[in-house]
């Protein structure tokens, strides 16, 4: 019950946030989350097998820890690239800019909620 509120909290959260920032904003985050799940589902396993699950009182834990903090790293490190690439001049009409945000926020939300209950 409190997992379902908290991931219905993500996904409001972040249609809220990138409703506000604006589309162009929102695409280059949801880019951002699709590549970085991508890196993370195909390193955890690697990781976890390689290096985590016979060297520890904890192997149960590491998987879905590990899975977590590979996406958190790889999605700061892309928004950081994306940021120093995005325009800032970029015009979009108003109504367009912030339902489209607000709906690449929410599937940013979806995207990010979906690896976050995975992983426990």
């Amino acid at each position: 019950m409190i997992l379902n509120i908290a991931i219905v909290a993500v996904i409001a959260l972040l249609a809220y946030w990138y409703g506000s920032q604006g589309f162009l904003s929102g695409l280059l985050h949801l880019v951002c989350v699709i590549c970085a799940a991508a890196v993370a589902v195909a390193w955890w396993e690697p990781i976890v097998v390689d290096y985590l699950l016979s060297k520890s009182a904890y192997a149960g834990l590491w998987p879905g820890f590990v899975l977590l903090m590979t996406f958190v790293i790889v999605l700061a490190i892309f928004r950081m690239a994306s940021d120093k690439l995005a325009f800032g001049n970029t015009r979009i009409p108003q109504g367009l800019d912030i339902a489209g945000g607000a709906i690449m926020g929410a599937l940013s939300g979806v995207l990010t909620a979906c690896l976050w209950s995975a992983s426990g």
